[in-house]
């Protein structure tokens, strides 16, 4: 997983409870690289709790990084407090303005073994992307445009 945003978890946001995805990791069959996390409890798994993973010694040199700034800064529209339903607010994604996130990526070299693992993307070899994120920061119309709705449970 690269290039990602993970905000607004009530616990870690990088949790790993399972020890197949941990031998997956620790194989270099699972990468996790150049993530930012924001608005969680913490970042990692506290070391020492039973059956989580994801500590931060785990990810040492794989460009986990934390933010100070709220969640919805770092995008063109989102609401400012989790627990906002939004209801008729149209949920956009792209990077805001001015913000890290922009280019805050790898660009085209990936990281590890990735870059081996997707040249034959589907036919294609699969570039690494210079912001972070789903969605390109001026991208006039974004992939989910149209089709995506948002439920809240």
């Amino acid at each position: 997983w690269l290039n990602g945003i993970v905000g607004r978890w009530p616990e870690a946001g990088l949790s790993i409870f399972d020890p197949e995805t941990d031998t997956r990791i620790t194989e270099d069959s699972l990468d996790i690289f150049n993530v930012l996390s924001i608005d969680n409890q913490r970042t990692f798994d506290t070391t020492g709790m039973t059956n989580r993973y994801g500590t931060a010694a785990k990810f040492a040199g794989a460009n986990i990084t934390s933010s100070a700034n709220a969640a919805h800064t770092l995008f063109v529209n989102v609401p400012t407090a989790a627990t906002t339903i939004p209801s008729g607010f149209v949920l956009d994604w792209r990077p805001a303005a001015a913000t890290s996130i922009r280019i805050g990526g790898t660009g085209s070299t990936l990281p590890g073994l990735t870059a081996s693992r997707v040249s034959n993307f589907f036919g294609g070899t699969l570039q690494g992307t210079a912001f972070q994120g789903a969605v390109a920061p001026d991208d006039p119309a974004p992939w989910y445009a149209g089709w995506t709705v948002y439920y809240r449970n």
